[in-house]
């Protein structure tokens, strides 16, 4: 399996910014969280991946309203826990 890739747009934004989320070599057909901060952290949004792991689309969700700074956002599927 290849490493999985995951993209985001735009790669920042104040709070209220719409961000799109596609990525690709999740577990196939998996179901997909989106969350701020780790992989427990405040659930975004849902999504999906198909039958080659891609990532079905669009997947969005909008900045949360927090302090300017860097933060980090994961993308897991249910399958393989990438």
């Amino acid at each position: 399996q290849q490493a999985w890739s995951c993209t985001l747009s735009p790669t920042s934004g104040a709070p209220g910014t719409t961000v799109t989320l596609t990525g690709n070599n999740f577990g196939q057909s998996a179901s997909l969280e989106v969350r701020w901060g780790t992989a427990t952290g405040t659930l975004l949004t849902t999504g999906a991946t198909d039958g080659q792991g891609r990532v079905v689309g669009p997947v969005t969700f909008t900045v949360p309203a927090v302090a300017p700074g860097t933060y980090l956002v994961t993308a897991r599927d249910g399958v393989a826990g990438y």
